[in-house]
């Protein structure tokens, strides 16, 4: 039975796979040489469950641009492909920028008041 489990889980990674470079042989026609060198090429597929496919992207700035520019070609390749349902996550490889600290946290450090008076800094005059 773990074996069979095993052989199936395979064949649906390659099944995945198959329709990644299916997708990205289609979405090669419908963009740029550039566009798809620039925002396509460098996507892998992560895995795939169900009607969602999980593609690694480099940074967040890849899942802006793919979503916001190109999400209705996207959109409409799968579409060619028969399989209009399938919707796409994408998983970046960059680590998520660190929120900033709250206010109240950085409210207790308080800035030594500067004293301009004091001869310790002032000018040499020789």
């Amino acid at each position: 039975m773990c074996e069979g489990r095993r052989l199936f889980n395979l064949a649906k990674k390659r099944e995945a796979a198959n329709l990644w470079d299916k997708f990205l042989e289609h979405i090669k026609s419908r963009v740029s040489i550039n566009t798809f060198n620039t925002w396509f090429q460098p996507t892998r597929l992560n895995r795939a469950d169900g009607d969602v496919v999980y593609v690694r992207i480099p940074t967040t700035v890849f899942r802006q641009v793919l979503t916001r520019t190109y999400g209705e070609i996207v959109k409409a390749v799968f579409h060619e492909l028969g399989v209009p349902a399938m919707r796409v996550q994408y998983v970046c490889t960059e680590e998520e920028p660190v929120a900033a600290a709250p206010a109240a946290a950085t409210a207790s450090v308080k800035q030594s008041r500067l004293d301009f008076e004091s001869s310790d800094h002032q000018p040499n005059t020789r």
